[in-house]
């Protein structure tokens, strides 16, 4: 009996040690679990932390991108306006002024200028580039340039003749850590840049006579206003939805002469009092220079008064 007793406990002791290291085996894989999550948590970066990363730097990148093609632009702009500008008899002052843009190619070259002749750019712009390769590129640069030279007659009387001529060059241009060299001659090319345009005029519901006598009338005080006067008379005629940023008046730098053409449309077929008028203006610069301009607005009839809303150039293919 009492061995059978001892048996018994034995097992109990025996089942209780088992139960205790199963236990404790599953703490300590709980803890080493944790453990190496947290050390492979503080080990990954942080997935917010790297989305930031490659944000700033894309901006960075982008950034860079931005600032070197505006180099490059100025760079050949500013090569043409020395490039295309000369003086007969001062040839070596002309290839002083190229030394800071071009290679050996185009200093060593021999420039002779007809005698008398002289050319100034009037203006340069350059307003596109295309890649060749990844240091090079080709840029277009506009120009304008006056254009004079002397004559002698038979009777040896001199006289100058001047004319003005626009031209584009394409500019090849190539780069290193930064630094910009026009690496060939320039090239005179033809650069149609005039986009195919189809006219779409407005169409809709056209107002009554009444509505758009009374709406021209408040344009034109409105246009009087906005060519002539204070800011405070401007905004007298603007809706109070109005953003009035849009409508920072020229304080006499332009006046008004007349409006040439009115058409007032209602804004959709149920409205009675949004209003959508294309005006056709005549204006007057400084030297009385008679000038068109189109613009399109959006009015509304409020408190027995038409009011400004919304006001933009052009006044076909509207969106």
């Amino acid at each position: 009996m009492e061995d059978l007793k001892k048996d018994k406990e034995e097992l109990y002791v025996l089942r209780k040690n088992t139960f205790f290291k199963v236990l404790r085996f599953l703490i300590w894989s709980m803890l080493c679990f944790f453990f190496i999550k947290g050390v492979i948590v503080s080990i990954r970066p942080d997935p917010t932390a790297k989305v930031n990363g490659i944000i700033n730097d894309f901006k960075a990148n982008l950034n860079t991108y931005q600032n070197q093609n505006q180099e490059i632009l100025g760079f050949a702009q500013n090569f043409v306006t020395e490039y295309m500008t000369y003086k007969a008899g001062e040839e070596f002052e002309y290839v002083d002024r190229l030394k800071p843009y071009v290679t050996d190619t185009i200093i060593n070259a021999a420039y002779r200028f007809p005698q008398g002749s002289k050319a100034k750019v009037l203006y340069a712009g350059a307003y596109k580039q295309t890649q060749y390769s990844p240091t090079q590129y080709d840029v277009w640069v506009m120009t304008t340039v006056s254009y004079s030279s002397k004559t002698i007659s038979e009777d040896g009387i001199a006289s100058e003749t001047e004319t003005e001529d626009t031209v584009v060059l394409k500019v090849p241009v190539s780069v290193d850590k930064n630094k910009y060299i026009v690496e060939d001659y320039p090239a005179f090319v033809s650069d149609d840049q005039k986009a195919f345009y189809e006219k779409q005029l407005y169409t809709g519901k056209e107002s009554t006579a009444e509505i758009k006598n009374a709406v021209e009338l408040a344009l034109s005080n409105f246009f009087k206003a906005y060519y002539e006067s204070d800011q405070s008379v401007i905004d007298y005629y603007l809706s109070p939805d109005a953003d009035p940023s849009k409508f920072i008046g020229l304080q006499g730098r332009i006046s008004l002469e007349k409006i040439e053409e009115l058409r007032v449309y209602y804004s959709n077929e149920n409205s009675t009092t949004d209003f959508l008028a294309l005006v056709t203006l005549s204006i007057k610069d400084k030297n009385n220079a008679i000038i068109t301009q189109h613009y399109h607005l959006k009015i509304i009839y409020k408190d027995k008064q038409y009011y400004v809303v919304d006001m933009d150039v052009r006044n076909t293919n509207l969106k």
